[in-house]
């Protein structure tokens, strides 16, 4: 029997405060005692060590010290800019923490115009500013080996916090070892655009080498090979072989015998190379420059490569700005432009498990050679592919007359999925002789993903260029794992992986699909209606005084003829609209879901088990107590 519910209402909210006090006090000793600690409930892992750098600590045989800079005084009032610096330091001390010992951190907060801030600037941190009164901030990083190397992370920007654990284990693991892998690097199409000279003596580039080259030169003991060598160097560890062609024939033997020894290479066979800056490029005044590969060995490897088609593929096609009608820009998908996502990178390698995009420019396939060497028979793993919806495009035509609407009205996919990229183990043979071997070779059929303007874009506050694919996390991760340091190569590249909206993809694809073919269509008409008003305008006559003389019937077919070419216009802004406008739509739902309904849905979820709650307990019985 229940008596008295005043004693139970106040029971109740005895119970409530203290339990709001006991949140307050976990809390509160959380914030005291567990910083640092953290519970990783990402999908990915994205807060967690990677296996990599978890590597990379275990490797350390000699101590290394660590110098963060973190200045906090201008950022006291910047939320955001506290929390991603606080997110920074406990993230260094957590890797310390973790190192047995191998890693002496420092952590300098320095304040305006103090030694501690010229030792920052010193070092080649950089020095952001925050607000309109004049603060500035320092979030940079200093590593140093034993044996005095150093390597410097400049800056900590906040859009970049996903690459953090990247760039700091990658300056661990620079200075952490005694010697860097040796690369020898061979290409035939120039890297440094300083290099670059027309017939006239005048430099074509802006002088700056690519920026995956200044990262191998960072992370390697860079030996580049001339193209006129005779031989490769003998104490490199792995080779970088891009865009060969016109080399002598006594280099080839040289790449010919690595090959066959099982040496590990990484080639870069392109058959339309855009980005080819090499005078050879210009020769045939292509609307498009580029070069094509001459790399015989290829059929030794047991493998081919078309020098006379690129892939096209709609589904991965790149966006690009094109000219419009009547002076307009319009968005349209390049398809033989290729952003590539995590469907047509292989799930199964483990050295692309962190890749998320690629960028590549009119690349080609890999195909088993059907002329292979006797006992040639390799073992081909796809790395990148394209989607069923590709095709093949002559280069010439890519060269010639390689307009995007062009091109996208001519697409016409046929259903194969194509080898982009391949890693060729097993047994290979030697284009000199009978001679078999086990290859060590990742083939890739693109040479223009090293460009930077498919990969990074420069920050003309800061200086600093910022990646936006992962087309050189890729070439270091092969040259790593084939070269040097293997744990570098498990190395994330990014935290917050982007995933993009596929539906808003294929809508847009769709959607431009159809605005193409319309578009078209109605420019016909207009265009045959237009021809029908000057033929009937110049029939009227009347030149001399300079008026038209209509009669009323062609008056009346001039006025329908114009009506006519209004609608079709009109029809034709409306089909211009509707290219977004599917896309637009979806996004106005998806805002709606998210800002409202989301939130209201967990409201009333929360409103049904309190009220639930509320009544199990008034229908729990109180016992009275005997007398």
């Amino acid at each position: 029997m229940r008596r008295g519910g005043a004693p139970a209402s106040s029971g109740h909210v005895v119970a409530l405060v203290v339990a709001v006090l006991l949140v307050i006090a976990v809390n509160a000793l959380a914030g005291r005692w567990m910083t640092g600690v953290r519970i990783d409930l990402t999908r990915d892992g994205l807060n967690s060590f990677s296996e990599g750098t978890r590597a990379v600590l275990a490797s350390l045989d000699e101590p290394i010290r660590i110098d963060l800079y973190a200045s906090t005084e201008s950022i006291t009032d910047i939320p955001d800019l506290r929390a991603h610096a606080i997110r920074v330091e406990e993230y260094v001390r957590e890797l310390a923490d973790r190192s047995n010992g191998q890693i002496d951190l420092r952590v300098i907060h320095p304040v305006m115009f103090s030694s501690a801030e010229d030792d920052a600037r010193s070092a080649g941190l950089l020095v952001q500013p925050v607000n309109t009164a004049g603060g500035t901030l320092i979030l940079g990083l200093v590593a140093t080996g034993s044996t005095g190397l150093t390597k410097t992370v400049p800056f900590f920007a906040p859009d970049r916090d996903s690459f953090m654990e990247y760039d700091i284990t990658k300056a661990v693991a620079t200075v952490g070892r005694g010697s860097k892998p040796r690369v020898g690097l061979l290409s035939c199409m120039p890297l440094d655009d300083a290099a670059v000279r027309n017939p006239d003596g005048s430099t074509v580039g802006n002088g700056r080498p690519r920026f995956v080259v200044e990262q191998m030169r960072d992370l390697f003991d860079l030996r580049e090979v001339a193209t006129d060598a005779s031989a490769l160097p003998t104490d490199i560890d792995a080779l970088l072989l891009v865009q060969p062609r016109k080399l002598s024939d006594s280099l080839l033997r040289s790449i010919d015998a690595w090959a066959i020894a099982g040496k590990p290479i990484v080639a870069l066979v392109d058959p339309f190379a855009e980005t080819d800056s090499h005078s050879d490029a210009r020769q045939m005044e292509m609307k498009v420059p580029a070069t094509t590969h001459d790399f015989p060995l290829l059929r030794a490897w047991g493998i081919r490569i078309p020098t006379d088609m690129a892939v096209g593929d709609v589904q991965y096609s790149t966006p690009i700005r094109t000219p419009g009608p009547a002076g307009t820009l319009r968005e349209l998908n390049y398809v033989a432009w290729l952003s590539l996502t995590r469907n047509a990178i292989s799930p199964s390698d483990p050295l692309l498990a962190r890749i998320e995009s690629l960028n590549i420019k009119s690349c080609g396939y890999i195909e088993r050679a059907a002329d292979a060497p006797d006992g040639v028979h390799p073992m081909i793993d796809p790395l990148l592919v394209s989607s069923e919806r590709a095709q093949l495009i002559q280069t010439l035509k890519l060269g010639w007359f390689g307009e995007a609407e062009q091109l996208l009205r001519d697409s016409k996919a046929d259903g194969v999925q194509r080898v982009l990229a391949a890693r060729i183990t097993g047994r290979i043979g030697s284009a000199f002789g009978p001679t078999l071997g086990e290859g060590n070779i990742v083939v890739i059929a693109d040479a223009d993903l090293l460009s930077d303007d498919v990969w990074v874009q420069m920050d003309q506050r800061s200086g600093v260029r910022r990646a936006f694919a992962d087309n050189g996390p890729l070439i270091i991760g092969l040259l790593e794992q084939m070269a040097g340091n293997p744990a570098i190569a498990t190395l994330r590249s990014r935290g917050a992986f982007r995933r993009p909206f596929a539906r808003v993809e294929a809508l847009r694809t769709a959607a431009q699909e159809r605005y193409i073919a319309r578009e078209k269509d109605l420019q016909l008409e207009v265009r045959k209606v237009e021809i029908e008003i000057a033929q009937l305008q110049g029939a009227a006559g009347g030149e001399e005084s300079g008026e038209l003389l209509l009669s009323p019937q062609q008056q009346t077919q001039l006025a329908q003829l114009q009506q006519t070419v209004q609608e079709y216009r009109k029809e034709l802004r409306g089909v211009q609209f509707g290219l977004r406008n599917d896309v637009e739509e979806l996004g106005s739902r998806l805002l709606v879901l998210n800002v409202i309904a989301w939130p209201v849905i967990v409201a009333l979820a929360a409103g049904i088990w309190c009220w639930i709650a509320a009544r199990r307990i008034d229908r729990t019985p109180m016992v009275e107590p005997s007398e």
